[in-house]
């Protein structure tokens, strides 16, 4: 399903939008030992998700919060990922909310036809056995695999720390000129651009800076 893909290469886009381009600057202290562990925040991707659908749907009130998860390892490497739970639960509720923006929508182009909301009901009925809604609603899930697309947003690489920057590749080697400036108080990791870097948002309604709060273990 196309759709399917447009969301998950959404999501994906957003585990590898973390390290943002800056200017080099001299070689700083290791700080490797306080990132290590996992960090997590929320995220509501509605905003960007209903941009994705269709120009239709950019006014659909509607949510889409997931938890993301950054794990760094001693071993100097990095694994980003949507967690599973909160991308389903989520991703339920973004749905009924899209069905009954789509059906009003369906109701609009059956009026303009010349039919009756109680009209367009029979002839769906008549024809699968089920409301508007119903139809929508299987549809649009028969063609989804949410298992699957949750095991494709994970990105995993290489990480390097060096006094306030956070390097990260998906690759073999590390850019010394792309980084995140990063913060840690207590139990809260902050990444920011680089000063002078440009403040755009990472998807409609995701911006900088990214607030994680460290994971129990």
């Amino acid at each position: 399903m196309k759709k399917g893909k447009r969301w998950m290469a959404l999501l994906l886009t957003l585990l590898l939008a973390f390290s943002i381009s800056g200017c080099g600057k001299p070689e700083e202290e290791d700080t490797t030992a306080e990132l290590i562990g996992s960090w997590s925040m929320e995220c509501d991707l509605a905003e960007a998700m209903n941009t994705t659908v269709g120009e239709a749907y950019t006014g659909m009130d509607s949510e889409f919060v997931v938890k993301v998860v950054f794990t760094f390892t001693q071993e100097g490497t990095y694994k980003m990922y949507v967690d599973r739970d909160s991308f389903v639960n989520s991703f339920d509720g973004w749905l009924d909310d899209y069905v009954a923006y789509s059906v009003e929508d369906m109701y609009v182009e059956f009026e303009a036809e010349g039919l009756t909301r109680e009209e367009a009901d029979f002839i769906i009925e008549e024809e699968y056995g089920c409301s508007i809604t119903e139809y929508l609603f299987d549809a649009t899930k028969a063609q989804l695999d949410l298992d699957a697309m949750v095991e494709n947003m994970v990105s995993e690489g290489i990480y390097e720390v060096k006094g306030e920057k956070l390097h990260m590749s998906d690759g073999t080697e590390i850019d010394e000129n792309r980084y995140d400036i990063y913060t840690i108080e207590g139990n809260t990791l902050t990444l920011d651009i680089p000063e002078g870097a440009d403040a755009q948002a990472v998807f409609p309604g995701v911006e900088y800076p990214f607030v994680l709060t460290k994971e129990t273990q």
